[in-house]
């Protein structure tokens, strides 16, 4: 799915390239397109090609986000779409630059480009024809790439459905994200469907399965959802982890000493159901005994491996430890991203630089009306190369080679999955030890925050 937005601009070019173009948002710099103009300087080149035009209006540009389902689709294939999204209705006769978020649960495209139309001098026109045009193209090019799309009316979500599900009121939203949550940790599709149940849904069994929330007035089919939820789907990727599960039921050896996983991946601990608070155990008596020995069990594996860390004092020794090491390895991510977006931007005007020098020598060597035609016919690269020059003179001579700073730019995404895959192991077992102290702490009655180090758990 795909949902596209367009925004007039009419004071604030600079602003919206630099946010767009945020290191923090595009992966260092990594997911940025421009064309007929550079993103470093776009809004004094927009200034350049706007002064060329007709009068039209105040609008000195657009705004077109492009927003994806979370978890569809890829950076890489979403900034593709952009591209093309790009070249199809601008057609090569505005500049712009697109660029690809990639910093929140759901991937997006941004485009601003300028209002001046390059080969008519007109200025954009922006109504009800050109956005269905811009929609219908994205949800194409969406099509092409086995992406779901948005369909007013029929089969499909519906606007309604998207609104619902942007304010957090949308049943399907929810039921997606309970099934995403509950796969990753079911062992099997009982499994599944048991802690399905422990959330509150009720469940269907037929032709298709179908569930339905607390208050909710009518089932949800889970092949509504989207690719991948249908119940075969839902079988398959329960079944493609079971063989790694399976072989990882004994637990870890535990270093007691330091409260260590010594190695191998623990074994996943459920969380207790609140009882008291579920509708479903109030309205079945038979679902309320199964949840007090779930209840029981979960306890019961927490309370093991609580005891294996070395008791309180050990596992709370351990949590500081795992949370602060998470804490280290983001500052090294944010670390190795700056230093990424830093070598990006000199490299970027060093050979934006080297491109328009002798643009720029021939314009110095001009004078009077000569200048100013030749000021006309490539003011956006005497822009360029003023501006290249003045970023190159705050930069701490030598200048590094182009080829240098390609080579450094790799080793730092290379240490980038390093950290990565580091970041994901220490989040995955915070997780997890987060869990274990929340069943202890609600089991025994005791608060999160009271430590007591004079003595451990006990049923």
């Amino acid at each position: 799915m795909a949902v596209t937005k367009i925004i007039p601009i009419r004071s604030t070019i600079e602003k919206s390239v630099d946010y767009i173009c945020n290191p923090d948002k595009t992966d260092g710099g990594f997911f940025i397109h421009s064309e007929h103009c550079s993103p470093q300087t776009a809004a004094l080149e927009f200034q350049h090609y706007l002064s060329m035009t007709r009068a039209g209006g105040n609008t000195i540009g657009r705004h077109l986000i492009q927003s994806f389902a979370p978890g569809e689709v890829s950076p890489e294939t979403a900034h593709e779409i952009g591209r093309k999204l790009a070249a199809e209705i601008l057609r090569g006769q505005y500049a712009y630059v697109m660029t690809t978020h990639v910093d929140r649960g759901h991937i997006h495209n941004h485009f601003v480009w300028c209002a001046a139309n390059l080969e008519t001098h007109k200025r954009y026109r922006s109504n009800k024809q050109s956005y269905y045009q811009i929609r219908d193209t994205s949800d194409r090019l969406c099509k092409e790439n086995r992406l779901s799309v948005i369909v007013p009316h029929g089969i499909g979500k519906s606007y309604t459905e998207y609104n619902a599900e942007k304010q957090g009121t949308s049943w399907k939203a929810k039921l997606r994200d309970a099934i995403n949550e509950t796969l990753s940790e079911s062992a099997s599709f009982e499994d599944f469907l048991k802690r399905m149940e422990a959330r509150g849904y009720e469940i269907k069994r037929g032709k298709y399965i179908s569930f339905r929330a607390p208050g909710q007035e009518r089932f949800t089919r889970a092949k509504t959802l989207g690719e991948g939820f249908a119940e075969d789907a839902l079988k398959h990727k329960i079944s493609s982890k079971s063989a790694p599960k399976t072989a990882l039921k004994n637990e870890p050896a535990i270093d007691k000493t330091e409260g260590n996983i010594s190695a191998g991946k623990p074994r996943s601990i459920g969380q207790l159901i609140d009882i008291q608070n579920n509708e479903k155990c109030q309205a079945s008596e038979a679902y309320e005994h199964w949840a007090k020995l779930h209840n029981l069990k979960t306890s019961a594996e927490s309370l093991i491996v609580f005891q294996e860390y070395g008791g309180v004092e050990g596992f709370e020794k351990q949590f500081s430890r795992c949370l602060g090491d998470k804490l280290t390895l983001g500052q090294s991510l944010n670390a190795v991203n700056a230093r990424i977006a830093e070598l990006t931007g000199i490299k970027n005007n060093i050979v934006m630089y080297m491109r328009t020098k002798d643009v720029y020598l021939q314009y110095q060597n001009l004078t009077g009306k000569r200048r100013d035609n030749f000021e006309r016919a490539n003011g956006p690269d005497i822009i360029r190369h003023a501006a290249a020059k003045k970023a190159l003179s705050t930069i701490k001579r030598p200048i590094p080679k182009v080829k240098d700073i390609n080579t450094e730019i790799a080793n730092l995404k290379a240490s980038i999955a390093e950290i990565n895959a580091l970041y994901k192991q220490k989040s995955a077992e915070l997780k997890r030890m987060e869990t274990i102290r929340k069943n202890l702490y609600t089991f025994t009655g005791r608060d999160a925050r009271q430590k007591n180090h004079n003595r451990d758990f006990s049923l």
